[in-house]
């Protein structure tokens, strides 16, 4: 199990006035994220993702990641385009407050589309744009602007900073990690799926925070996460797993209008999370 999906960095290009200053921007849905079952995110969104997906980490990276279906596809597409719709002038779609009273968190790495920063040459970070995004459109009147009278319009000034922002939590989350990988905590996992149809589904190639490893840490190690708030991360963490039942009802039931009803039902659907072999 990886982080490669559509919203990948290597498919941004540099926004520049010489190339885009004709460029606008459409409103629009997420159906662009429909080909991203797992999502990467940030430590400071564990709370509100923990009460919507299951958070794992990636075998490899290791990044923490929200599953949001099972089988290729995101489950939350059309939750997410009914509690709120990306605007032309918005690229972080609503104000946080109000993306995470939504009835399914949207993650920022979601919001940021389709901007997001690209390492230059020189190693500066450049902001980016996705040009095959379906809500750019090269000319015209329509939507909003990249670029007015030659300089960065609002539009790419809020993006510019929203990416900022990102890039800058994005440390602090890879900070945790490495705590949890320095200590040892997180261990392989696979989920061993049985659908209330009897269809068997399996997701490999990621990890967890082994609770008893958790549990054993040392005193100062605890008063010392305690104050950086990576215990309440590491809590947001192994509740979130609980969200598998609700995830893997709604995979069950994929007909339902949404997550909310299909965790309602009362076919049984089996979750395991267990060691990987090997």
């Amino acid at each position: 199990m990886t982080a490669q999906h559509p919203l990948a960095a290597d498919a941004l290009s540099p926004l520049s006035v010489d190339r885009h200053w004709t460029w606008r921007l459409m409103p629009g849905d997420f159906g662009f994220a429909i080909d991203a079952p797992s999502i990467p995110i940030l430590a400071e969104e564990f709370a509100p993702i923990a009460r919507s997906y299951p958070i794992v980490f990636a075998a490899k990276d290791p990044s923490p990641l929200a599953i949001l279906g099972l089988g290729g596809t995101n489950l939350f597409v059309t939750a997410w385009d009914e509690s709120t719709t990306v605007a032309a002038d918005d690229p972080v779609a609503k104000p946080a407050s109000d993306v995470a009273l939504a009835s399914h968190y949207i993650p920022a790495f979601v919001r940021r589309y389709p901007f997001g920063f690209l390492q230059a040459p020189d190693g500066r970070l450049v902001l980016g744009i996705h040009e095959d995004c379906a809500r750019v459109r090269k000319n015209g009147d329509d939507g909003e602007a990249l670029f007015v009278d030659g300089k960065p319009a609002e539009l790419v000034r809020r993006a510019l900073a929203f990416c900022e922002a990102f890039h800058t939590s994005a440390a602090t989350t890879m900070a945790f990690v490495a705590a949890l990988e320095e200590r040892g905590l997180l261990v392989d996992r696979q989920a061993d799926i049985v659908l209330a149809d009897g269809r068997k589904l399996g997701l490999t190639g990621f990890r967890i925070v082994d609770p008893d490893r958790f549990q054993a840490l040392d005193g100062p190690t605890v008063v010392e996460w305690h104050g950086k708030g990576w215990l309440a991360l590491v809590h947001h963490h192994l509740a979130s797993l609980d969200q598998w039942r609700a995830l893997l009802r709604w995979q069950s039931n994929h007909g339902a209008t949404s997550p909310i009803t299909a965790a309602k039902a009362e076919d049984p659907v089996t979750p395991e999370l267990v060691p990987t072999e090997g």
